[in-house]
């Protein structure tokens, strides 16, 4: 079992409002769980991540456990300054000033996203020249990982995925991609590692931990104390499936781990002590006796177990001088 240090808390974030779950927490709410109080959201598959498009569902998933990645995309306008000099004058000089008398826009909900677009929404606010792409009422979606999705369907039991070509069925007919066994297959046909993907998702939210997409540090995941706006990421996390005897890497749906040399480790070490992280190994260990029947449902979880093992880089000048202190010299 790795042990977790504590991890850097972000500036400012006093009036940001807590919430762990887009469920009903009776130790957070003093209210009981029921139907009434329960929240059920609408999400499309498409491609390989499930894309929420109601703008209050997107809001509440990512305010409410930090749910996916907001997408804000807007029609691209002329500046004042273009506007003045350019053929389409009087469009662009309207949109200017739509933009400027629009009302604040749940400010609410953007103190909980501006402290984290860096990491996290950098794509959402896209600069030209001559033109601004600006996040206002047009379009906002979240956008959800097949973990994250999951998650929300098997775990919290708040989220319906439809396809693209169910998106018009109501969910009291639909009985097809309600049904988690078929999600389950779904997701792995789209993504044969899936089941163990999910099972470290799982693991590292059940822990209290926001996982969120770590490819941006050349990992799988990156895990976060209550979310990217409280606190700054405190491990990257890669994936390893081994077997759980002999804790050698194996195939899983014929697929392959990544296989780390020694120059890749060293440079992921490098890249995640350069931001103040560090990398974590999280074996999923699979049983040998694991039938592709079992493989092709949710239940195979359960026979998965987790180890992690966090890796450090020795440095000669400071690890030197710490193992000199340990060193007990009789004289």
């Amino acid at each position: 079992m790795a042990h977790f240090k504590p991890p850097q808390k972000k500036k400012n974030t006093g009036n940001i409002g807590y919430r762990p779950l887009p469920i009903p927490v009776a130790s957070i709410t003093k209210v009981g769980a029921s139907t009434k109080e329960w929240n059920y959201y609408d999400g499309l598959l498409v491609n390989n991540h499930v894309v929420v498009s109601k703008k209050g569902d997107a809001r509440n998933l990512y305010s409410q456990g930090f749910f996916g990645k907001v997408i804000k995309t807007a029609k691209p306008f002329h500046t004042e300054t273009d506007a003045q000099t350019s053929t389409d004058n009087e469009e662009n000089v309207q949109n200017h000033e739509f933009l400027s008398q629009s009302s604040e826009h749940n400010k609410q909900f953007e103190d909980v996203t501006a402290m984290d677009v860096k990491e996290n929404e950098a794509d959402s606010y896209v600069e030209l020249n001559h033109f601004e792409y600006k996040s206002v009422d047009a379009i906002e979606r979240l956008q959800l990982s097949l973990e994250e999705s999951f998650f929300l369907s098997y775990a919290l039991g708040c989220l319906f995925v439809k396809s693209e070509e169910s998106q018009n069925i109501e969910i009291a007919e639909f009985t097809v991609f309600c049904d988690i066994y078929r999600q389950w297959q779904m997701f792995c046909k789209t993504k044969p590692l899936f089941p163990v993907s999910y099972a470290a998702y799982h693991h590292f939210r059940s822990k209290g931990w926001v996982p969120k997409d770590g490819i941006q540090f050349g990992a799988d995941l990156v895990l976060y104390r209550k979310g990217p706006s409280f606190y700054h990421a405190s491990y990257v996390i890669v994936i390893q499936t081994v077997d759980a005897k002999t804790m050698k890497a194996v195939d899983f749906n014929g697929v392959a781990s990544r296989n780390f040399s020694w120059v890749m480790l060293s440079g992921l070490l490098r890249l995640a002590t350069t931001v103040s992280k560090e990398v974590m190994f999280c074996y999923v260990l699979v049983p040998d006796d694991l039938s592709d029947a079992q493989k092709s449902t949710p239940e195979c979880v359960k026979r998965f177990s987790i180890q992690e093992r966090i890796i450090s880089r020795w440095t000669s000048n400071k690890d030197r001088d710490r193992e000199l202190l340990d060193i007990d010299c009789d004289f």
